[in-house]
């Protein structure tokens, strides 16, 4: 009889035929979404159900796989967001203060466990000889944290000095003794950026400048001036029960060394590039800036600017190790999360406050390894 082998069978023929003819019937199979097309469709989501607006971009194992504005970054004017948009970051801000003291720290100029008041001899004495470089680097110095509802209400348009500005805090009793715990305060961070200029006897837009933006040809990255007219700034945008609404007037000299900078989301990808090199800082040293060093919680840590997590998937168990931070300032969110083990990268810079993306870059990376995300679902009203 004649026969037709089919998978290691042996079937007759005219059931083989229609097998054939089956599978002939069958639609196409469809190929796997790429992995592009899948994150473009979560920020499209988040655009459509919470109102995200701002600019992605995604490194896939070290090779971007999208760059992508979404929203407008003026909504009077009718302007898109784009990967060339600049954006006020926020708290990203740290990782590069951080990266300053570090190279003062390798230049043998500053010690980690160094005091305060060795650096700033004017900062009050009775705190000052307590707290030390570390503390203030992982948010253990116990220094209240200046930034405050109060505080915004009251003084948010006024230009400060960093000297001025630390005057406003640095006489209120330490929340903590120093190194007692971890609480998170910008306050650190603004003395770190006097620490830096005392040190390097420039100001700290000027060392920030130098020491790290020119090296690595970040030309639309620098410290936002208030006044200054940037080419593709994004106007910064909140939402409120009424609706959209132009965010709050807020002087640029307020949040400085903890929060001041602006930047693209491409500039972004460099400074990730970097951190992975010894452009900036050799390896001794950067391998302290990626060392966690105080919990915060049971599953997160901090170490000198950013945040360490993990990422557990859903099919496989597996525990990803998380480098990330986040930001938020007067009409603009920023989110930056690295995963290091195969270098790669999601930077999502947005202009709008008062909207919930937090999940946008844990969906992402969810994507990258081969996982389904959770959609975003449109708030109650």
């Amino acid at each position: 009889m004649n026969c037709l082998v089919q998978c290691g069978s042996r079937v007759p023929w005219k059931h083989g035929l229609a097998v054939v003819a089956l599978l002939l019937s069958l639609p196409p199979m469809q190929a796997a979404e790429p992995k592009a097309d899948a994150i473009d469709r979560l920020m499209q989501a988040y655009a459509n159900t919470v109102g995200f607006q701002g600019a992605v971009l995604v490194a896939d194992k070290g090779t971007v796989i999208l760059q992508k504005g979404y929203g407008l970054a003026n909504v009077e004017l009718d302007v898109p967001n784009t990967p060339e948009t600049k954006y006020r970051v926020g708290s990203l801000t740290k990782q590069f203060t951080a990266m300053l003291v570090l190279q003062l720290v390798a230049e043998g100029k500053v010690r980690l466990d160094g005091k305060l008041s060795e650096y700033v001899p004017e900062y009050p004495k009775g705190t000052g000889e307590r707290i030390t470089i570390h503390q203030l680097l992982t948010h253990q110095s116990g220094i209240p944290n200046y930034i405050t509802p109060e505080f915004l209400a009251k003084r948010s348009r006024e230009f400060f000095s960093p000297m001025d500005l630390a005057k406003v805090f640095w006489e209120r009793p330490l929340d903590f003794e120093p190194g007692a715990k971890y609480s998170y305060t910008n306050s650190g961070y603004h003395m770190l950026g006097i620490v830096v200029e005392k040190v390097t006897g420039k100001p700290y837009e000027q060392a920030l400048r130098e020491r790290i933006l020119d090296p690595l040809d970040m030309r639309d990255t620098g410290y936002d001036h208030t006044e200054a007219i940037l080419l593709r700034r994004a106007a910064g945008y909140t939402k409120t029960p009424k609706g959209l609404q132009n965010a709050a007037f807020g002087e640029m000299s307020i949040p400085y060394a903890a929060g001041g900078m602006y930047s693209t989301v491409l500039d972004m990808r460099k400074w990730d590039a970097a951190l992975y090199t010894e452009k900036l800082l050799d390896k001794k040293h950067l391998d302290l800036m990626f060392q966690p060093a105080v919990k915060i919680g049971a599953d997160r840590a901090y170490g000198y600017g950013w945040m360490f997590s993990t990422l557990t998937l859903a099919g496989s168990g597996q525990k990803l190790p998380v480098i990330e931070h986040f930001g938020g300032i007067i009409g603009f969110t920023s989110m930056m999360m690295r995963l290091p083990e195969d270098r790669s990268l999601i930077v999502a810079l947005a202009n709008i406050l008062g909207v919930e993306w937090g999940g946008a870059t844990r969906g992402i990376a969810q994507i990258l390894h081969g996982e389904q995300p959770e959609m975003p679902k449109k708030p109650a009203k």
